[in-house]
């Protein structure tokens, strides 16, 4: 059996206390959790506490007006009276060193929601309804569990990005230890809201992750967050695959270290579709070249085939390969994007006739 405490309710003279802490128990918020039977509804149970324990002040305030006046109170001894001071002192430091606790790591969240929470029902039937909320509505009625568990759905809606750092910093706070693979695949256009740190930090372990992460359906990324998270997945011992390589695409992948793209496997290029790469340093391209060449060497014998498959890596070409499509006996058109794309050094020997209209 596993306990959390819930609900706390200090009902001081100045003040009613309510505190909440987010059910940890939902499979929202841990998909280990996979409830078979209900009980009693969490909530139903809590309101019923709540209306006894105010049934029960009710009548104990009519019996003091009742018997008020009837005969003092006789005064207690000085060991039975109303709490030492010294305890006294420890509970009003501990609600005080509390309240700043919680204003500090959830702002506003402290204070109660000021209109309707914001839960599913809201969300499925009713989703223009959240729309009409301010900043501070949102914050103070969408709870952590219900954003967990309607993540999609509000993802979905056209919200400002404020709204969508309020809903990244509760999902932080759901996870302050770091966030759950599982959990990363659903942040769709959230995930764009993490900084480079942030994202090295990131369990990325399989390739369905990072190709949900890099789906463009979720907005665009920035150049250093794309560079880090697949520099994450490639540190988690990560494999590069062609579908991958195209989301990446070419520009991004020029970003990578060389000894990142030591690890692209042959195959992956095979696959991978064009890949414009113009702007790789030459050294990069030099790489992508020479695994381009073993991704289709089996195409070889097929000189006009060979040269399609390989028109997006010659600017890594040495000489001779250049030379070798030159001679092959079949006539290769090539555009004079791929010729401006030559590396210069390499044309500068005596080995490549290069016609005008561009045909070698």
């Amino acid at each position: 059996m596993m306990l959390h405490a819930y609900y706390l309710r200090i009902p001081t003279r100045g003040e009613l206390i309510e505190v909440r802490a987010p059910d940890p128990f939902v499979p929202a918020m841990d998909g280990n959790w996979e409830p078979q039977r209900v009980t009693r509804r969490l909530e139903d149970t809590i309101q019923e506490l709540k209306d006894k324990v105010t049934q029960e002040e009710q009548e104990q305030q009519g019996q003091e007006a009742v018997g008020g006046g009837a005969e003092e109170e006789q005064p207690r001894s000085e060991a039975g009276s109303a709490e030492p001071e010294e305890q006294r002192a420890r509970c009003q430091q501990w609600l005080a060193e509390w309240a700043l606790e919680c204003l500090h790591k959830a702002g506003e969240s402290c204070r109660a929601c000021p209109s309707e929470p914001i839960n599913t029902t809201t969300i499925t039937t009713d989703p223009d309804l959240v729309l009409t909320y301010s900043l501070e509505e949102f914050n103070l009625c969408l709870s952590n569990d219900v954003l967990m568990g309607n993540l999609e759905a509000l993802l979905d809606l056209p919200l400002p990005v404020e709204f969508q750092e309020v809903m990244k910093e509760k999902v932080d706070q759901v996870y302050p230890s770091g966030i759950p693979e599982k959990q990363l695949r659903r942040l769709g256009q959230l995930a764009r809201r993490y900084s480079g740190e942030e994202i090295s930090r990131w369990s990325v372990t399989s390739s369905g992750t990072l190709a949900a992460l890099l789906d463009p359906s979720g907005g665009n990324w920035n150049d250093s967050q794309v560079q880090q998270l697949v520099s994450r997945y490639l540190t988690l011992d990560g494999t590069l695959t062609g579908p991958l390589l195209q989301e990446i695409g070419g520009r991004r992948l020029c970003h990578l270290r060389e000894e990142q793209m030591e690890k692209i496997p042959a195959k992956a290029i095979r696959t991978a579709g064009q890949l414009n790469i113009s702007a790789c340093s030459q050294s990069k391209k030099e790489l992508l070249y020479r695994k381009a060449q073993e991704a289709f060497a089996s195409l070889a014998g097929t000189p006009s085939l060979y040269y399609c498959r390989l028109q997006p890596y010659l600017g890594g070409a040495p000489a001779e390969d250049l030379k070798y499509l030159a001679n092959a006996g079949v006539a290769i058109d090539m555009d004079i994007d791929t010729f401006l794309s030559l590396n210069p050094e390499e044309l500068q020997l005596p080995v490549v006739f290069l016609s005008a209209s561009t045909k070698i």
